[in-house]
């Protein structure tokens, strides 16, 4: 039996990498690592970007509120540069139209999934179309999320508070407590 808590983080990060245009499998060059976890402090962002340091891929987290099931309270990035990695809190997501893949505004750039799965940045949209993009992209989100089928994603690991990746727990491992 999987953690409700688990369960929903894997909805709401699935349905945002699928309409973010990211393959629901792994692509030969992974570049992007797609988590969940606890709302961001300083701690937490810092444990994120060592994660980011030591898979070699950009991370997308979903910040949740609590162990509760809900929509996330926020999105981040930690994405790799030549000298570290950059931590952009509080990304909104964006999308141009109904049908355009879903982008994701924050550091003053807008990021979305470039040629070979990869991260990339380019200007932000007009002032004037942003909150209409907003608006669409929440609302398709919230769609997919709400229809996601629990997925036991193969690889998936928990890495608790304060710790590595080599103190990750394969999700199939983690026991649950009465």
């Amino acid at each position: 039996m999987t953690h409700p808590y688990i369960s929903n983080g894997e909805a709401w990060s699935m349905s945002l990498r699928k309409l973010m245009g990211y393959p629901a499998y792994a692509p030969a060059c992974h570049t992007v690592a797609w988590a969940a976890g606890p709302s961001c402090d300083i701690a937490r962002a810092l444990q994120v970007v060592r994660i980011a340091q030591d898979m070699e891929r950009d991370v997308v987290l979903l910040a949740f509120a609590g162990i509760v099931p809900g929509a996330p309270i926020g999105v981040c990035l930690a994405v790799r540069q030549d000298a570290g990695v950059e931590w952009i809190a509080n990304c909104t997501l964006y999308a141009a139209t109904e049908t355009a893949k879903i982008e994701l505004l924050g550091g003053g750039r807008r990021w979305h999934i470039g040629p070979r799965f990869v991260l990339t940045s380019r200007k932000l949209p007009p002032n004037l179309r942003r909150a209409k993009g907003e608006e669409i992209a929440m609302r398709r989100w919230r769609q997919m999320a709400a229809t996601m089928k629990p997925l036991g994603l193969v690889g998936s690991v928990l890495v608790g508070p304060g710790k590595t990746l080599a103190d990750a727990v394969p999700i199939n491992d983690v026991k649950l407590a009465a």
